[in-house]
């Protein structure tokens, strides 16, 4: 079969691509030590597969000249951009590009001709970033560790020029702190505050630049304060502009909008909150749904084969929405927001209704202390040293081992295997208030049982930070503690105020979306609210100044949601699992 590529190049980072919605490619790693040959083959940095996705409006696979998987590039994803809305396959000016590193979003800019003039691409939060001893037997010292969904190493030079990128690449890519190799960028910074960048690809070897590798050279330059938040990275194949985020340069909604983002590793911001959140809420309806289905005259075990049958159901609904349906099943991401709640939540109930409270009690403790040392005394055989790393993990390594297709981060699912142990004390802590809720103290004493235990747990979370990082990524029992927490305090906030005090008629608008929660959540990946909140409401948006245009736009897509959910309610339509 003969087919047709295109060959294109971004910065000087060129690449063979093929369009496999016309031209299926079945070995795409041999295709691509062959096609990649500078003599012999076409010559290019790599072979990019631009295919279907469930998720997102297209798909990227990208593999090396070495025919080894890449997770991201850059500026492939540019030019698919340019690629995708030229071909006539959209007609979109923002893209949704489904990678190995997840969903990115390319921004297209058109010229008077309707063609495409340039691309931007939302490389989303970098991750674990830390600095790293490189040792003896290298030229360099040490290197900051960055991960941009890839892995990068970025080290700062007096002089570029001076650096033997022939010799000291592959050194560095096949580092033992790297074990599944890295990207390396040598930079040296300029008189102007821009940055000089040359760069060895894992798999490729040198090439004339890399949008990840300058994105992650950015980062590693303002983490260190070497720079500012934007800077031109200069590469041997041309310039690229990088910056990082600011979502409202506004002091007070720049720390909002800092609560809206994912910590990329340690730490902790509200956006990392909203999952336990859901499961400890998941909890605290347990005790009511057990006393409810007894009264009814359903055995232990029918109560328990349902409570199984519900966590099953939601593992399907999260590959569902994973793209189990397109029937790629060696790049389905096997793990899910979805199927982690119905395991938890799963343990967690057959524990609590085969269980006294003081067992329960100290289940919670022993699975928190017991995870904290699994993790502190197993670190990954085939990791970086750090137990507490993306790299070096024993959570990624069990998921690297054991769950087949693909992991979110390439080398680590923030939803994998071992993370579910703690997020299973989560799901008990919630049912162990419900049945404080539950019991006959008065609705006062309650509140103040449930505001002591919130304190306490958040307290210990902070406290045992020190020893163990708090990690929504590896869900840490620190974390755990600190969620915990929170989901104590804010839920007996509003006990106090709903049920103590009974001021319910604010809570219509909370309840229209809690009817139907996880529908909304699965709605998100079928129906493209994205796209009606900018039709209705992209004018209104594009009118208010720019500081707060995202806020505006963020508010636009929660009444597109809500109004959505507000039918559903309406007609009776309730998703139950």
């Amino acid at each position: 079969m003969k087919i047709k590529f295109t060959k294109m190049q971004g910065a000087g980072n060129d690449y063979i691509y093929v369009n496999t919605f016309k031209y299926p490619v079945d070995n795409p790693e041999e295709l691509a030590i062959a096609w990649s040959r500078p003599h012999t083959g076409i010559g290019s940095d790599g072979l990019v597969l631009i295919g279907p996705s469930a998720r997102a409006d297209f798909s990227m696979r990208i593999f090396n000249a070495d025919g080894s998987e890449a997770m991201m590039c850059g500026n492939a994803s540019r030019c698919i951009g340019k690629y995708v809305y030229e071909e006539g396959l959209t007609s979109k000016t923002e893209v949704g590009l489904e990678t190995l590193s997840g969903i990115k979003t390319l921004r297209l800019q058109l010229s008077g001709e309707n063609t495409v003039e340039q691309v931007s691409v939302d490389m989303g939060c970098p991750a674990d970033i830390h600095r790293v001893e490189l040792g003896d037997g290298t030229p360099y010292a040490e290197g900051i560790a960055v991960s941009m969904g890839n892995p990068h190493l970025v080290i700062f030079v007096d002089d570029i020029a001076t650096v033997d990128l022939p010799k000291t690449g592959p050194m560095l890519e096949n580092h033992p702190l790297f074990p599944q190799r890295v990207n390396v960028e040598f930079v040296q910074l300029l008189p102007d505050g821009n940055l000089r960048m040359r760069v060895w690809e894992r798999g490729s070897g040198i090439t004339l630049a890399c949008g990840t590798g300058a994105c992650a050279t950015l980062v590693a330059a303002a983490s260190t304060g070497r720079t500012g938040r934007a800077a031109a990275v200069v590469m041997d194949g041309g310039t690229l502009l990088t910056s990082l985020a600011v979502w409202c340069p506004i002091a007070p909604l720049e720390a909002i909008a800092r609560q809206m983002q994912h910590v990329p590793w340690h730490g902790l911001a509200f956006e990392d909150l909203i999952f336990p959140l859901f499961l400890f809420i998941a909890g605290v309806s347990f005790p009511f749904s057990l006393e409810k289905q007894r009264l009814a005259g359903r055995s232990g075990g029918a109560i328990a084969l349902r409570t199984v049958r519900r966590a099953l159901m939601l593992v399907l609904l999260g590959l569902v929405y994973n793209g189990l349906l397109h029937f790629d099943f060696e790049h389905l991401r096997c793990a899910s927001v979805l199927g982690r709640i119905g395991i938890a939540w799963m343990l967690a109930a057959l524990l609590f209704q085969y269980t006294t409270t003081r067992t329960r009690i100290a289940t919670v403790a022993a699975i928190f202390i017991g995870y904290w040392m699994l993790l502190a005394l197993c670190p990954a055989p085939d990791g970086n040293g750090d137990p507490f790393s993306m790299e070096g993990s024993l959570v990624g390594y069990v998921d690297r081992l054991l769950l087949p297709g693909q992991l979110y981060l390439g080398i680590h699912d923030p939803e994998g295997i071992l993370g579910t142990l703690p997020a299973t004390g989560t799901a008990l802590l919630g049912m162990l208030t419900g049945e404080v809720v539950k019991s006959r103290q008065s609705g006062n004493k309650k509140t103040l049982l449930l505001l002591a235990a919130g304190i306490l747990l958040t307290l210990t979370g902070w406290a045992w930070d020190s020893l163990l990082p708090i990690n929504k990524n590896l869900w840490t029992s620190s974390f755990a503690c600190v969620a915990g927490g929170i989901s104590l305090l804010l839920f007996a906030l509003f006990y106090y105020v709903i049920d103590v005090r009974n001021c319910r008629k604010w809570t219509f608008f909370f309840r229209v979306i809690g009817m139907n929660s996880i529908t909304i959540y699965l709605a998100q990946q079928f129906i493209s609210f994205d796209y009606t909140s900018r039709a209705l409401f992209g004018g209104v948006v594009a009118a208010c100044p720019e500081t707060m245009q995202p806020l505006t736009a963020a508010a636009a897509y929660i009444a597109v949601c809500w109004a959505f959910l507000y039918f559903l309610y309406h007609q009776n339509i309730f998703l139950k699992v």
